[in-house]
């Protein structure tokens, strides 16, 4: 007779064993589906212009130079032979021993800080919602987090991004365990400083983005009591006039900053954008005067104010060597391009609406289900407190809305600035993530909190979206260059695969309507995870291999072991300095002044110079002209214009072609998609 043994008896040691076994297998599953996206194709894809290879060059540098007997050559990165100090050094220390503990630099060894990182933010995200939410949350937040674009392209990204996220999100994670009193307040808030810290001396200002998100998250907390305070309370709600002002504030410099962008004129640029700033900055102070004013609650055990300061002091003990080092003059300089001409928007200038659709497309097809999400997340009466002796529905709405002042901060910071990339929301995706997977439960549970409002929404969106899809590839006729052959290089025909991409979206979303969220989540994310692993390849032909010059390089250096002197004309292309690992200097058209001539012919002293721009073949003769052996890189439309050819004849003229236009003073080396490469006439160095 067989004896069935009897399952365990749930919350006992055994029953609670088997639940973390199941829980950290399903992790190890998920680690080794984001190694394979993260590293799938990773150094075959070459570094890409313009960012990619200056960390890469520079982390290269200190592998190679640094000693502890020359400070300078660890503390201040080099690229292409000048000074790297528009961001702090950790990053780069990290490709340097990435490089070092690879045995040479590499794309691979360049891109694994990121790598390494992504994973740090991935783990966090996980054990952050299963700590908070449970394993199930947990797992799905991760799925989610892992099929994100926007966060597989900054994992496999030599960039500053996904570290100075990946720091941030650690930092926020424990400060929101910290505020939920899961975890004790002191070493918990330590913790925080040092992962803030090291935010710091990755990228210094966006690091500051943590205090927005723990102020908004303080401001929502009065909105969460069971009915309106008075003014004596000591707590203002969002229904009170200070709230209110903020939104009108922040739609105000919506509002502004949009017209400023799209009107174009001096007088927007000088009114409407100072005015959406101003409006930014008052309401950034009202929500501080409204975090004040909450109830302390978990804060007054947190030493946050010195925790703050450590944190400051990680990365600005930098700055400190950097005005020792080089001096307070470039220091003045770096702040005022770092914060006066980013906040101006001198360069990414983007409307403080921008976000809006950066948000929606980053987390695609996941934020499809994000107006839900958030408005789940909207703080419920009665969830003010949280904490071990709290009910379980009030914790959970406390840890919903410190996740939705998490997005909110992260947003709402970057957006202040006239200067914006779509890569600086990367720390509001493991909210986003967690907020999602809070969502997916919510439905496949069929949560009555969940009004049906919000699910009905969520499918409608679903299937527009997808029917659009469909829509836009049939009707899709004149596309961008370059576009007709990757799509024919697809290994599946274009409108096949957007046809099966859109059945999977709004497949995957009815699924959740009908309480399959588990379901739904592994073939979103299954169809995510499929058509990235199928397009890289091609997308890496096609288009990152034309924003490098990896492929031009490896022709050209067997020719250029002569040179002395690399140069390049009409465009900087910083992946010539890494691939050739040489110092490439730029040469630049020059303003030339010149006399008129009166009316006898001669120059007449009494009429005002004036200022033309120097001939295009002017500095190519000067580099041709030099006395040692020259390598000289112009771009293909400067050159065009130098030999006075149309740039769309000369776009199509083959090698030979090329070679007979080329000037007897240089003789040419090599053509590409971008560049022409020729050299002077000398036999040697």
């Amino acid at each position: 007779m067989t004896h069935t043994p009897a399952s365990p008896a749930p919350d006992t040691p055994l029953h609670q064993a088997e639940q973390r076994g199941v829980f950290f297998t399903a992790l190890a599953g998920l680690v080794a589906l984001y190694l394979v996206v993260a590293c799938y194709h990773l150094a075959a894809v070459p570094l890409v212009d313009p960012d990619e290879p200056r960390y890469a060059a520079a982390g290269r540098t200190i592998a190679t130079e640094a000693s502890l007997a020359r400070p300078e050559s660890i503390l201040i990165p080099v690229f292409n032979g000048k000074p790297r100090i528009n961001k702090p050094p950790l990053f780069y220390w990290l490709v340097a021993l990435s490089d070092t503990l690879s045995g040479g630099a590499t794309e691979a060894s360049a891109r694994a800080p990121s790598v390494a990182l992504g994973l740090v933010m991935l783990l966090t995200t996980v054990l952050l919602g299963r700590r908070v939410f449970g394993a199930k949350v947990a797992l799905l937040a991760g799925i989610v987090l892992t099929s994100t674009p926007l966060f597989i392209a900054l994992s496999r990204t030599c960039i500053t991004d996904m570290a100075v996220s990946a720091f941030m999100s650690a930092a926020l994670a424990l400060v929101m365990l910290a505020v939920l009193e899961l975890a004790p307040p002191r070493r918990t808030t330590w913790l925080a400083a040092l992962c803030l810290g090291l935010a710091v001396l990755t990228k210094a200002t966006p690091a500051l983005a943590v205090a927005l998100v723990v102020i908004i998250a303080r401001a929502l907390e009065p909105l969460a009591g069971q009915a309106v305070p008075n003014a004596n309370s000591g707590a203002l709600a969002w229904r009170t006039r200070p709230g209110r002002l903020v939104l009108v504030l922040l739609a105000m410099a919506v509002v502004s900053s949009a017209t400023a962008a799209h009107v174009q004129a001096p007088w927007a640029d000088t009114v409407l954008s100072r005015a959406a700033l101003g409006c930014s900055v008052v309401a950034v102070a009202l929500l501080a005067h409204m975090a004040w004013r909450a109830p302390r609650g978990a804060l007054a055990r947190m030493p946050w104010g010195r925790a703050f300061g450590v944190a400051l002091l990680m990365g600005l003990w930098w700055y400190a060597a950097l005005i020792v080092i080089k001096g307070l003059d470039e220091f003045t300089r770096l702040l005022q391009f770092e914060v006066a001409q980013r906040l101006a928007g001198s360069m990414h200038r983007e409307p403080m609406d921008y976000y809006i659709p950066v948000v929606l497309g980053a987390a695609f097809p996941w934020s499809i289900g994000l107006p839900a999400a958030l408005a789940a997340a909207w703080p419920a009466a009665g969830s003010r407190e949280s904490g071990a002796g709290n009910p379980p529905a009030a914790a959970a709405n406390a840890a919903d809305r410190f996740l939705l002042a998490w997005v909110l901060g992260i947003v709402f910071f970057f957006s202040i600035p006239g200067a914006k990339l779509a890569t600086y929301v990367l720390p509001a995706m493991p909210a986003l993530a967690l907020l999602m997977a809070r969502l997916l439960v919510r439905m496949g549970d069929n949560d009555p909190a969940l009004p049906a409002f919000w699910k009905n929404l969520t499918l409608g969106l679903a299937v527009l979206t997808a029917v659009a899809m469909v829509a836009a590839s049939c009707w899709v006729r004149d596309m961008p260059r370059g576009w007709p052959e990757f799509l024919a290089a697809w290994p599946i025909p274009f409108r096949m695969l957007v046809l099966q991409f859109a059945l999977a979206v709004a497949g995957a979303w009815a699924l959740v309507r009908l309480q399959r969220a588990v379901a739904a989540t592994l073939l979103l994310a299954g169809s995510v995870v499929v058509l990235t692993l199928l397009l890289l390849p091609t997308g890496a032909t096609h288009f990152l291999d034309k924003r490098s010059a990896k492929d031009l390089c490896a022709r050209v250096l067997p020719l250029v072991g002569d040179c002395s002197r690399f140069a390049s004309v009409g465009a900087e292309i910083e992946s010539l300095s890494y691939y050739l690992d040489r110092t490439v200097e730029e040469g630049r058209r020059r303003r030339i002044v010149q006399r008129r001539a009166g009316s006898t012919g001669a120059v007449d002293p009494d009429e005002p110079p004036a200022t033309v721009n120097e001939p295009f073949d002017a500095v190519v003769k000067e580099e041709m002209a030099r006395p040692e052996k020259v390598a000289l890189f112009i771009q293909r439309r400067y050159c065009a214009r130098m030999l006075g050819i149309p740039n769309d004849d000369f776009e199509a003229m083959p090698y030979d072609e090329i070679a007979h236009h080329i000037p007897s003073y240089a003789r040419l080396l090599a053509v590409s998609h971008d560049l022409v490469v020729i050299t002077n006439k000398r036999d040697g160095p």
